[in-house]
């Protein structure tokens, strides 16, 4: 009798990985981001890789990102970005209080995104203070 190897893919892959201890490598598809800065906050962030408001052709899929950013200066501004792409401008504050932001930030060379990536910024007259807050799948 000869030991044959068999190659496991989906839920046999899933299961293997978990029972060895690997399971923590597997990121989720979605969940919570928050980023801060001095004054600039994210709460009840949100990501998804696989949003179907963000769903492009046969099958692939822009990021997802939503929540709330509260901000205690007129300047400060929240950007976003997939995989290693330049920054999206989310939000401008124009003044002290909370923005809601829901969007879908594209790549569109891609089926499935490795990355998001939120930054909060602070203004000053001298450069920005930025903090990034990367989420991987």
């Amino acid at each position: 009798m000869g030991f044959a190897p068999r190659l496991l893919t989906g839920a046999g892959l899933t299961t293997a990985l978990a029972a060895a201890g690997a399971g923590a490598a597997l990121a989720a598809t979605s969940g919570s981001i928050e980023v801060s800065t001095d004054g600039a906050h994210v709460t009840k962030g949100t990501y998804n890789f696989k949003s179907a408001g963000c769903k492009w052709g046969g099958n692939a899929w822009d990021g997802y990102v939503a929540g709330t950013f509260s901000v205690d200066t007129p300047t400060d501004h929240l950007n976003g970005k997939v995989d290693g792409y330049g920054w999206t401008k989310l939000v401008q504050a124009d003044s002290k209080r909370d923005y809601a932001f829901s969007t879908c930030l594209s790549g569109r060379d891609v089926l499935l995104h490795d990355s998001i990536a939120l930054q909060a910024c602070r203004e000053h007259w001298w450069s920005d203070e930025c903090h990034v807050t990367t989420v991987r799948r």
